[in-house]
């Protein structure tokens, strides 16, 4: 019985490389204008095809990331209690 479990293994790790996605991802460090670190700021990237988002918060040292995304063109915004809403906007991932 062990042979066979290994062999239900393989057929099916091979399926799901198959299947695999190409996608890419945003990431950075939030700072203010004196280069402090920002921690817990709500990052959201919107894909200006598809109007889907994603958000991420950043990290206790600002840093974020949003993974999975789909190649295209995005609009990045960041947000903060108590500072000015930051919006990037034309950035391109690849996958």
């Amino acid at each position: 019985m062990q042979p066979l479990g290994r062999w239900l293994w393989v057929p099916l790790a091979l399926a799901g490389a198959l299947c695999a996605q190409f996608t890419g991802a945003i990431q950075g460090t939030i700072t203010d204008s004196s280069n402090a670190l920002i921690p817990e700021a709500t990052v959201t990237a919107t894909n200006l095809a598809t109007g889907i988002s994603r958000s991420a918060s950043s990290s206790q040292d600002g840093f974020f990331r949003i993974l999975s995304l789909s190649p295209g063109t995005y609009r990045v915004r960041v947000e903060k209690e108590g500072f000015a809403v930051a919006q990037r906007e034309a950035v391109s991932v690849a996958a």
